[in-house]
């Protein structure tokens, strides 16, 4: 029995018959055909069976993917020049006049591309740590954006690559960037604020947005482990019984799962019934990213929607995790806890978590490439920001916007301070409790009847982070880390929770109630392959970050004092949460003791303070089921809240699209595009595909 369904087994179409009719209407010989059809039946099942293999020779490609695309470029020019001379000497003079010119036009059409806002190798320093004055606000704004999450930058540089002059305001006290900022604590150790790792694609899509170079701005390097192919190591301890998976590229731990359960038809049955499930989520995932790209009332949107509906999306969406779990009864606590092993990625707890946000998270990465960039997060919001400033706008931080103004339903601007900036379009990326709660006027919302929060709807804030940022003198290969590029998940199934979903509940009652809790541990330095040559101090130093979700609450009490200086209670509480933090480290990396040089704790009232977010939250609103089913939920957060009822006010960011940085990301592209309007979208597709073009063209370097 298959393990996934259908719709992920494409049927490729017979090369030879393609072929055949293209040769009646172009009238070639017939033997030529068939010789063209035969190659390419032969090349396309091999570039299958290669993917499809899931060897190293798949990791090498992964790796090599820069250089096997110029390489590329050569065999389709080569293989061009063949075909044009092949033809040309079948027609007469002018026909072979005709294809010659018709060549030359192709190639002139890539080589003259140029971007548009060239990136210079070294980005100034200033980038991302522009204090805001207002001397400094560009004449004539086009677009206001607010805030400069992943979101929020990818907005306004695609605005900027269209010619659009943005202006960006973060609130940050020291620099803008949001989760993709990294930030120094003192004598080099420098951590990152909430990129732990994203799809290898990403580095395509930020070279679309910036438009900047020939080929990625920042290339992405693969997470896998160099022995084994693992990014992720899920550690299940069950009543002091410890159970290890490794997740690996292209889901080839699927064979793990069945060993697993190997012998035990009822458990087998299950997964299988799991594996379908989830393979069904993901398939259907695509058909509700494409309805994101249209406003939400609009027929195309309401056909996807139809068709979603006529798959079954409510039986993957509408339900949580805990829910379907129930209904395959999958009982087996350690089962459970492996299935959801990376799901502190979503930052909801799986009761409250709809099971295709779990399927994508679980399922979603091993598909995907799992990567990380090249000389750390802070450098996408960097090459964002270039492109920004590069086209007449502005990134300014220390900017927190007080109010949006509007008159007549109609948005004109915005309040910085006492400041007041005109612009006739505000894009906010700060979620839409942010938006509606505390910078839109309350009256407004009152007469449009707009609720000023999606807690009326049941949708939450999405829970924090307690992080450990610690530094350990010594390089990786000191410390065996060189290899060993992977995350550890860290799941405690307890007795008294009866099963995971019992002991996850039980930790959200009451997180410090036993020695050990759910947790990750990730290692920045040693995730960027630019780490040790970045700064001369790196050379000896390797950090690593431990995370474990939290809710505000538990730390509400000092929310509203000074950062800093807030109390010998939060401190010891602090020092609680760090001393079972290391504890769990020290388990599974018992050579970092004594090399700790340096240890912080962060709580979610420290996310609320400097990055403003809601609660302290890291991924905006909680992935539950109302996000991906409730009509009235899908039109708010749509990237024109409420149909556009208020004018000029658009959104973007995680709550418009699903929780995560590269999502976020996505949805700044999104709503650009569509703020733009198809004439200016095409264009900078069209200019987007010359650039492409030329990349793949000989003898073209980046500029």
């Amino acid at each position: 029995m298959p393990l996934l369904p259908s719709p992920l087994r494409f049927q490729w179409p017979a090369a030879p018959s393609v072929m055949g009719q293209l040769s009646t209407r172009m009238q070639l010989h017939t033997d030529e055909v068939r010789s063209v059809g035969l190659l390419a039946s032969i090349i396309a099942p091999t570039l299958i069976t290669v993917y499809g293999s899931r060897k190293p020779l798949l990791r090498f490609v992964i790796r090599r993917h820069r250089v096997l695309l110029r390489l590329c470029g050569w065999g389709v020019a080569a293989s061009s020049a063949a075909s044009v001379a092949a033809l040309a000497s079948r027609f007469g003079a002018k026909g072979r006049g005709l294809l010659v010119a018709a060549g030359a036009a192709i190639l002139a059409w890539g080589y003259t591309a140029k971007p548009r806002f060239p990136a210079p190798k070294i980005l100034p320093r200033k980038l991302c740590h522009d204090k805001f004055t207002s001397a400094k606000v560009p004449n004539k704004i086009d677009a206001i954006v607010i805030g400069s999450g992943m979101g929020s930058l990818t907005c306004a540089a695609t605005l900027a690559s269209m010619g659009w002059r943005v202006l960006v305001l973060e609130a940050h006290p020291d620099r803008a960037g949001g989760c993709t900022h990294e930030y120094d604590l003192g004598s080099g150790w420098t951590f990152d604020s909430g990129f732990h790792y994203g799809p290898a694609l990403q580095q395509y899509s930020m070279w679309w947005a910036t438009q900047s170079t020939y080929h990625p701005p920042v290339p992405f390097d693969p997470m896998l482990n160099d022995e084994d192919g693992v990014f992720d190591k899920v550690v299940v301890n069950h009543e002091g019984k410890e159970h290890t998976l490794g997740m690996t590229h292209q889901e080839t731990h699927i064979a793990d799962l069945f060993a697993y359960v190997k012998g035990d038809a009822a458990k087998c049955s299950q997964l299988v019934e799991y594996l379908h499930c989830s393979a069904k989520a993901i398939c259907m995932f695509p058909l509700w990213w494409l309805m994101r790209f249209l406003p939400y009332s609009s027929f195309g949107s309401q056909a996807i929607r139809g068709m979603l509906w006529l798959l079954g999306w409510h039986n993957v969406a509408g339900l949580t995790v805990e829910e379907v779990f129930k209904k395959l009864k999958i009982n087996d606590p350690i089962l459970q806890a492996i299935l959801n092993g990376t799901w502190q990625n979503q930052g909801t707890p799986p009761a409250r978590c709809a099971f295709v946000m779990g399927s994508a998270v679980q399922r979603g990465f091993p598909l995907v490439t799992p990567s990380y960039p090249r000389g750390g997060s802070q450098l996408l919001a960097r090459h964002l920001a270039h492109t920004v400033e590069a086209a007449g706008g502005k990134v300014l931080h220390r900017a927190k916007v007080t109010r949006i103004r509007t008159e007549d339903a109609r948005v004109v601007g915005v309040d910085v301070g006492e400041h007041f900036i005109a612009a006739p379009v505000v894009i906010s990326g700060c979620g839409y409790n942010s938006t509606f709660d505390q910078l839109l006027d309350k009256q407004l919302t009152k007469e449009l009847q707009l609720p000023c929060t999606m807690d009326e709807f049941g949708v939450r804030q999405s829970c924090g982070f307690v992080m450990v940022n610690a530094g350990i003198r010594g390089t990786a290969e000191e410390l065996g880390l060189s290899k060993n590029n992977q995350n550890l998940w860290y799941h405690p199934v307890w007795q008294s929770g009866g099963d995971f979903f019992g002991a996850t509940a039980e930790f959200f009652e009451e997180p410090l109630g036993h020695d050990d809790y759910p947790l990750m541990c990730t290692f920045p330095s040693v995730k960027n392959r630019e780490w040790h040559s970045s700064q001369p101090s790196h050379a000896d130093m390797t950090t690593v970050q431990i995370l474990a979700l939290a809710e505000h609450q538990w730390f509400a009490t000092w929310q509203h004092e000074k950062s800093g200086n807030r109390g010998k209670a939060y401190e010891e509480l602090k020092d609680e949460w760090l001393k079972r933090s290391t504890s769990v480290l020290y388990k599974y990396y018992p050579q970092f003791k004594g090399k700790m040089e340096f240890m912080d704790v962060s709580t979610p009232i420290t996310a609320q303070h400097y990055i403003t977010s809601v609660a302290g939250s890291a991924l905006g609103l909680e992935s539950c089921p109302a996000r991906f089913t409730d009509h009235k939920v899908g039109k708010a957060l749509d990237m024109q809240p409420w149909g556009g009822i208020v004018k000029g006010l658009w959104m973007t960011g995680q709550d418009q699209f699903i929780c995560g940085v590269p999502m976020a990301h996505l949805s700044g592209m999104v709503t650009a595009l569509r703020l733009a309007g198809p004439v200016s979208s095409a264009a900078w597709a069209f200019h987007g595909a010359r650039l492409s073009f030329r990349s793949m063209l000989p003898f073209t370097a980046s500029p």
